[in-house]
């Protein structure tokens, strides 16, 4: 009795281990199942928001982080924030989107944008992922866009300035404009081009002239990347004039267009009508070189931009403004580029307003901020004495004929006579668009800025437009 009593509990002891076995073995197969399959063991954004986007997209998570509101910042943008983000987990983050089966694309670096900001691009499907961590302010910012192009202009290679033609310099030239607009053209060491806004539809004309002038022989202008701060017709209605005319479009090659697409609740708040539909369809009416479509794209913080010898940060755009203001301007939803040439750095903000500013202050140290050239904000009009305070600059350049040149104080209540000659103060040198373009050759070395012979206004019986009476209203009636 005793013997078949001990047989049982040995056999029923056997059929528990095998039980017990078989459901490890089976949750083992099932997490290799998982691992391998489309379900997830991690959280995903579901849990926060119910944009279509994330509901695919793991969930930024840890001890001290705090998932933010996730919202629709203008186009096919989506983004959340996630605040107590540190660096760390910024890259772990990345490694848990590339077990979920997400792409690489780009970064901008081990180094990040001068150790302030760290970005990588990802992609799966018809999903793109961009992931920005800041450091001053421990936030990430994750943005979620369906059907989106990423540039390939934003990978780094060894070869990227392989097209640099021999002994060719890097210039920048302060176009002199026809009206009250603002237009920065980067000259390549290929001969091909880099534009900021590029003035008033009046003012085409004479940019496809000039641009023309540049470029040898009969051949048409290039532009590699060309980049809108903000929905403004005098930043981009020499764009928009192109795409309007078949003749125009036949006198320049568009490779890239970049335009942040602003929030229409922002530029309602603002009292603005902004230009957001026009920027998300014109890019597909312009031609390459090779007869294809432009690619247009939404500048990111901390990504960057390569073209030859010039390297293009994305320093800010309004995705991180909001984080320290409510008090909405149109000029406000201006982003702002650090164009590097030859290691020495260009400052450009187009119109930004006191929140752009702040915001700017608030990423960046002194020492980020210490620049080469610094274009005066919309036009010489939008100079702080807070932020000529934390800027340190050698030679200011103001993108303007009247309004807060250095050789006309007309206008003083929109000039800001003060804030500028506090700004001229620190500075070595200062240039402003008064006749003549403004031509700088890198490395540049202060004092060395040349200028051209004034416009003859041809297309305007010999007057610029409206350069004392604008239809923007901030112009100065001469008596």
């Amino acid at each position: 009795m005793k013997k078949k009593q001990m047989a049982l509990v040995i056999v029923s002891m056997i059929c528990l281990l095998m039980i017990t076995g078989s459901v490890v073995f089976a949750t083992i197969l099932v997490r290799t199942s998982n691992a391998k399959g489309e379900e997830k063991s991690w959280d995903t954004f579901a849990a926060w928001t119910d944009i279509e986007e994330f509901q695919t997209i793991p969930a930024m998570t840890g001890a001290n982080v705090k998932i933010g509101e996730a919202a629709n910042y203008g186009g096919n943008n989506n983004m959340i924030d996630v605040s107590g983000s540190s660096v760390e987990d910024y890259k772990a983050y990345l490694m848990i989107l590339e077990k979920a089966g997400f792409k690489k694309h780009s970064d901008n670096g081990e180094d990040g944008m001068d150790g302030y900001a760290y970005t990588a691009a990802y992609t799966k499907g018809d999903l793109t992922v961009v992931v920005s961590h800041m450091i001053k302010g421990d936030k990430t910012y994750i943005s979620a866009m369906r059907d989106t192009e990423l540039s390939d202009s934003m990978i780094y290679s060894d070869d990227w300035k392989a097209d640099a033609k021999e002994g060719a310099k890097t210039k920048l030239h302060l176009m002199e404009l026809n009206n009250n607009g603002t237009c920065i053209i980067i000259q390549l060491k290929n001969g091909n081009f880099v534009l900021f806004d590029g003035g008033t539809a009046d003012d085409t004309p004479y940019l496809l002239d000039y641009l023309e002038e540049l470029t040898p022989g009969d051949e048409i202008p290039v532009v590699e990347g060309w980049f809108i701060t903000h929905p403004h017709p005098d930043h981009y209605g020499a764009l928009q004039a192109i795409a309007n005319s078949s003749s125009y479009m036949k006198r320049i090659y568009i490779n890239e267009i970049y335009y942040h697409e602003t929030p229409e609740e922002m530029l309602k708040d603002a009292g603005e009508v902004g230009a957001n539909a026009l920027l998300g369809d014109i890019h597909g009416l312009y031609k390459t070189k090779d007869g294809q479509m432009a690619k247009g794209y939404y500048p990111q913080l901390g990504q960057k931009i390569y073209y030859c010898d010039v390297e293009i940060d994305i320093c800010m755009t309004t995705d991180q403004m909001s984080d320290f203001t409510t008090n909405w301007d149109g000029n406000d939803v201006s982003s702002w580029f650090m164009v590097n040439i030859e290691g020495q750095k260009i400052l450009f903000g187009g119109d930004a307003y006191h929140g752009s500013q702040r915001t700017l202050l608030n990423m960046y140290d002194k020492d980020y901020l210490t620049v080469d050239v610094f274009v005066v904000c919309h036009h010489g009009i939008n100079v702080y004495s807070y932020f000529n305070d934390y800027l340190t600059v050698k030679t200011v350049l103001y993108p303007s004929f009247n309004v807060g040149s250095v050789y006309t104080n007309k206008y003083p209540y929109f000039a800001r006579l003060k804030e500028n000659a506090q700004l001229q103060e620190q500075a070595q040198e200062v240039y402003a668009v008064d006749a003549g373009t403004v031509i700088m050759t890198f490395p540049y070395t202060v004092g060395t800025a040349e200028k051209t012979e004034p416009c003859d206004w041809r297309y305007n019986n010999g007057v610029p437009r409206d350069r004392y009476n604008t239809n923007f209203g901030w112009g100065y009636e001469e008596k």
